[in-house]
């Protein structure tokens, strides 16, 4: 599938695709301007990794389904010549695709094909990985979380993800109705609110930390898509 959304982004497909999605998630707009067309178009993500990353010139990134490359571009940028982009992808006709996308723009990254569950590389070539407490599997992705590292003394788990700065997935959301409802309940429980409500592309969404520090965000969902009961 992601194969077609490449090869004929103008085609019908179930799911957000192109600069709309690419907006939708925050990406700046300078961004997409900056890079090569057929990045953007054939963009497929289910979210924006960048907005809570913190990466810095030299470091190492790992591209975990990276597609037709627009965010090992980005993250290209901003590591800089002394900093490495590394992508895995399903498809090697997508690696290749993104290797192309990536010297357009004057860029270099590594590609192999390969799935995030078996990692084709050797354990010291982006730093410690650790295995995840679970996964969520939606309409366009997949995602794994993983306790957050330690803050001020309180540990989710015994070992940082990467020395220093952590991992940029660091949450997992839930659909649910009435969102003041819910917000209500969990203020009134003393429950820390880690993001007010706040509005996130159509909807409104917050996000709260669990006792064990799993950040979790709420999302409001028309009753339609409801996956909640309201409390």
């Amino acid at each position: 599938m992601y194969q077609d959304v490449a090869d004929n982004p103008e085609g019908e497909f179930h799911l957000f695709r192109g600069r709309q999605a690419a907006e939708l998630f925050e990406y700046p707009a300078e961004w997409l301007d900056k890079a090569p067309e057929g990045a953007v178009s054939s963009f497929a993500g289910a979210g924006n990794p960048h907005l809570r990353s913190n990466v810095q010139a030299g470091d190492t990134v790992l591209d975990l389904g990276s597609g037709a490359g627009l965010d090992s571009i980005i993250s290209s940028w901003r590591v800089g010549e002394t900093g490495k982009v590394i992508g895995i992808d399903l498809n090697p006709l997508m690696c290749l695709k993104a290797q192309v996308h990536a010297a357009a723009t004057g860029t270099e990254m590594e590609c192999h094909e390969g799935r995030m569950e078996d990692i084709p590389l050797p354990d010291e070539s982006v730093g410690t990985l650790r295995g995840p407490r679970g996964a969520v599997r939606f309409g366009n992705g997949g995602m794994s979380w993983y306790p957050r590292q330690c803050v001020e003394g309180r540990c989710g788990a015994d070992q940082p993800l990467v020395p220093s700065r952590g991992q940029v997935y660091d949450h997992v959301a839930f659909t649910v109705e009435n969102l003041d409802a819910w917000f209500a309940r969990l203020t009134a429980e003393e429950v820390t609110i880690l993001e007010e409500p706040h509005t996130f592309g159509g909807t409104r969404a917050f996000m709260i930390e669990d006792l064990d520090g799993l950040a979790v965000e709420l999302v409001e969902a028309a009753a339609a898509t409801m996956a909640g009961d309201a409390p």
